[in-house]
């Protein structure tokens, strides 16, 4: 199913993304923080329906994330558009389906492997699997490593899949998936929902600020690109102003 040469490939890209973002080769990452480091990027969360997980469009530097989906699923998709956004050639705008499995184009199962290596870093992780084997892998096994590198369960067991520690008989690890892992003391933010519905971050946040400290722009100006962003919070006079504590 997994041809090797793609996968050393893929993870050559990865690795080298990482690098270029000012990340180490191996650790698991905050990859929403990275995105809001890279210059020039606009991140929005949007509720787009049950069928798409995410959006690319490199001629205006945006990536589109489905605000519906869980936060593992949520970061999985950031880094799928990120191969988008920084590795494939085509300039084209980017509508990335749900399915990690039925997706016939070629582009779109590379975007998945290029997320999958890129957020769990292919020599790290098969350090971390090298005592696991096909007949004592757990499910606690799989909690441990979703949990590590913050995966949703689809994704890991994808990824366990390509290792060979898994066949495609998943419904045993499928049910009950949050309370295996509260039951094992790990929080449930990975499986719930992102926090974040329908808000902007990055580029264009910071443009609408400086266009209106330049006076390029008036104030009901600046009011309408804020909401057509979702950010009616930053209207809310000093709500963020230095005289808020901060704990």
């Amino acid at each position: 199913m997994y041809n090797y040469q793609t996968v050393l490939d893929l993870s050559y890209k990865a690795t080298n993304l990482r690098k270029k973002l000012g990340l180490d080769e191996s650790n698991p990452i905050d990859i929403f923080a990275v995105a809001n480091n890279i210059k020039d990027l606009t991140l929005v969360f949007y509720d787009l329906g049950n069928n798409l997980s995410g959006l690319c469009y490199k001629d205006i530097n945006m990536i589109v994330i489905n605000s519906n989906h869980s936060y593992g699923r949520c970061r999985f998709t950031l880094a799928h558009e990120f191969y988008h956004y920084f590795i494939e050639n085509s300039k084209d705008k980017m509508i990335c389906s749900k399915s990690l499995s039925n997706n016939p184009s070629k582009e779109e199962k590379r975007a998945d492997m290029f997320a999958s290596l890129f957020l769990a870093p292919y020599n790290a992780f098969k350090d971390k699997i090298k005592d696991l084997t096909k007949e004592t892998i757990s499910v606690e096994d799989i909690i441990k490593l979703e949990q590590y590198y913050g995966l949703s369960r689809l994704a890991i067991l994808y990824r366990l899949k390509m290792e060979g520690l898994i066949d495609g008989d998943w419904d045993k690890y499928s049910k009950n998936v949050i309370l295996q892992a509260v039951n094992l003391g790990y929080d449930d933010k990975l499986y719930q929902k992102i926090n974040f519905h329908n808000k902007t971050y990055g580029k264009y946040i910071s443009l609408v600020h400086e266009l209106m400290d330049k006076n390029i722009i008036s104030k009901g100006k600046q009011t309408e690109l804020l909401l057509t962003a979702f950010r009616s919070d930053l209207l809310e006079g000093d709500l963020y102003s230095d005289t808020n504590s901060i704990d």
